[in-house]
């Protein structure tokens, strides 16, 4: 008896292996090492797809009436209503260490927050807080447009930066806020499974 060794085994369909697997992939990081040099560079190309999109719009003509040396100073719009910064001194604020890196609680927010916290980084432009201001400014002018406008179907729809990947990761809480997301994303269960005992002398 004492030579006895029980041996179980558990048999899933093939394609409830494959979501087992993707489960335990701790909260869905992607199985690659992370190349720090690949991100900076994508980092650098982002803003500065964000600082050629807001220098092209007329802050002036958008925003009538609006004491932007209060509200965006960073952004230093002229008596044309245009933005005037040094793009290439904002760039070098991109502050990716390991140390930032490693601040990021994966366990709370969605990995795809990620670039929007590195983008939050920059020590010399501050990107998140910037764009919120432009967005908010533009709600405000849809919203008095369609009072003026009343019943007639006027005014522009959208954000200013429809073209951007960035805007949809401005969230103004933490993303996954809801507890049941968090616990369903790494949950496996079936009911497929076949388990038996084999006893080997």
């Amino acid at each position: 008896m004492d030579n006895e060794v029980p041996t179980l085994r558990v048999t899933l369909p093939d394609d409830e292996f494959k979501v087992l697997k993707e489960k335990s992939n701790y909260y869905s990081m992607p199985v690659t090492k992370f190349n720090i040099a690949t991100f900076i560079d994508e980092m650098y190309l982002k803003e500065l797809d964000l600082l050629e999109q807001l220098s092209q719009i007329n802050y002036g003509k958008q925003f009538p009436g609006v004491n932007f040396d209060e509200l965006l100073p960073e952004l230093n719009i002229g008596e044309d209503g245009l933005a005037h910064y040094n793009s290439t001194e904002i760039l070098e604020g991109i502050n990716i260490t390991k140390e930032n890196i490693l601040q990021y609680d994966f366990s709370k927010y969605d990995i795809m927050e990620f670039s929007t916290y590195v983008l939050s980084l920059n020590t010399k432009f501050n990107f998140i807080r910037n764009i919120a201001i432009i967005n908010q400014l533009e709600a405000a002018m849809m919203q008095q447009n369609e009072i003026s406008s009343q019943n007639k179907n006027e005014g522009n729809s959208g954000s200013i930066f429809t073209n951007s990947t960035i805007t949809s990761g401005m969230p103004t809480q933490p993303p996954l806020s809801e507890p049941e997301v968090v616990v369903n994303e790494d949950e496996f269960k079936t009911k497929n499974a076949t388990m038996t005992f084999e006893i080997n002398k």
